[in-house]
């Protein structure tokens, strides 16, 4: 049965799919928040002041989930720290997944 027909029959459809990510990634561009005035005010908002500057990459954190258009399906994602070296599928394999 393809794609096609399960979505005429109106069949839910669901994705998987696996990823990586460090713990010390950051990106470039980030959103300059103009009404905190200080540490202080942020502080008392309870708002961050902003990542601090990773020095590695660090941890490597692998992240699996299954969702469809109706959104992700609950207690489904799987979520843990890498412990091999090289390549990520050393951690995602068939037992983990």
């Amino acid at each position: 049965m393809g794609l096609t027909s399960l979505k005429k029959q109106k069949r839910p459809i669901y994705y998987l799919d696996e990823t990586w990510v460090n713990a010390g990634h950051t990106v470039g561009k980030v959103w300059d928040e103009t009404t905190v005035k200080s540490r202080k005010h942020a502080f008392i908002e309870g708002l961050s002041t902003g990542a601090k500057n990773p020095t590695s990459k660090g941890n490597r954190i692998i992240v699996l989930h299954i969702g469809s258009d109706r959104g992700f399906v609950s207690d489904s994602a799987l979520v843990f720290e890498c412990k091999g070296t090289g390549d990520y599928h050393e951690s995602m394999n068939a037992n983990t997944f």
